[in-house]
């Protein structure tokens, strides 16, 4: 048997974890309910799709910046009135939640590309239109928003909402239509200077730690030559020095066998004085 609590229970936390573990958390969170006994349920939330990228940025927007994503879904309510200011206050709460969305997908290690960025703002802007995140809850969206007829709907919700005074003309529509789409291309425009700066200090980064590490390694470099040529020099030093030793050592070598004849001519002569004197002492005797 599924049980509903449990589901809704591991579905708000797979959804809340980062877009790289998303594959290993909902393994071990299925593991979980069945190891519990819950095998319905396990099966249930081992199923659960992985969103897209921008479809997570949302989703973690929903958690962290709850006020802001909250704020647009009330402005989208105020345009649907017919609360012209709304949409002013749409684009404000878009811009601020498009740097935000920079800094989620940064947090977990994605590039923050324009294409991305504008995707998220797309998904955005359709919910809060809409008014709602159905047919997924809130903070579980697993594909972009981005409904047919969008933009023709949003036109016609200001044209038809905005103004509580006279109709505006077509010509300042299409103006505001024209500023709206310009300033979203000064924000693609933003992020892509943004991006490409980025880029920019990461080489100059990486251009720093070589060169560090260059000079780390031409210091090493250098001091390992200047201790070769100290062993070097050590070594003919060491080398001189045998040779002296050598020299010293046949000098003494020559000076023992000078002694040692000296002594064999000494001992010759005490013998012969020795043989002369028993010689003498026995011509005595006669």
């Amino acid at each position: 048997m599924v049980s509903d609590a449990q589901v809704e229970a591991a579905a708000e936390e797979l959804y809340g974890a980062a877009l790289s573990a998303f594959t290993g958390e909902r393994k071990r969170l299925a593991d979980q309910l069945k190891a519990a006994g819950s095998k319905a349920s396990a099966a249930v939330v081992g199923k659960l799709p992985k969103p897209s990228m921008s479809a997570w940025t949302v989703n973690q927007l929903w958690r962290r910046e709850r006020e802001d994503v909250d704020a647009l879904m009330a402005a989208g309510s105020r345009v649907r009135e017919g609360d012209g200011r709304g949409l002013d206050d749409q684009r404000r709460l878009l811009a601020a939640l498009r740097g935000e969305a920079a800094a989620v997908l940064e947090s977990d290690a994605h590039a923050a590309s324009p294409a991305t960025i504008q995707r998220v703002a797309t998904t955005l802007q359709a919910l809060s239109a809409l008014g709602t995140w159905e047919p997924d809850a809130p903070g579980r969206l697993v594909a972009d928003r981005d409904p047919p007829g969008f933009d023709v709907m949003m036109g016609a919700a200001i044209e038809a909402l905005a103004p509580r005074g006279p109709m505006p003309a077509r010509d300042e529509l299409a103006e505001r239509r024209a500023q709206a789409k310009a300033s979203d291309a000064a924000d693609a425009h933003a992020s892509a200077h943004a991006e490409r700066a980025k880029a920019e200090r990461e080489r100059a980064h990486r251009a720093k730690v070589r060169a560090a590490e260059r000079a780390l390694l031409e210091r090493a470099v250098e001091g390992m030559k200047r201790a070769v040529v100290q062993r070097t020099a050590d070594l003919a030093n060491a080398e001189a020095e045998v040779k002296v030793a050598e020299a010293a050592l046949e000098r003494a070598r020559g000076k023992v066998g000078e002694a040692t004849r000296a002594l064999a001519d000494a001992e010759q002569r005490v013998a012969d004085a020795e043989s002369a004197l028993a010689g003498h002492a026995e011509a005595g005797d006669g």
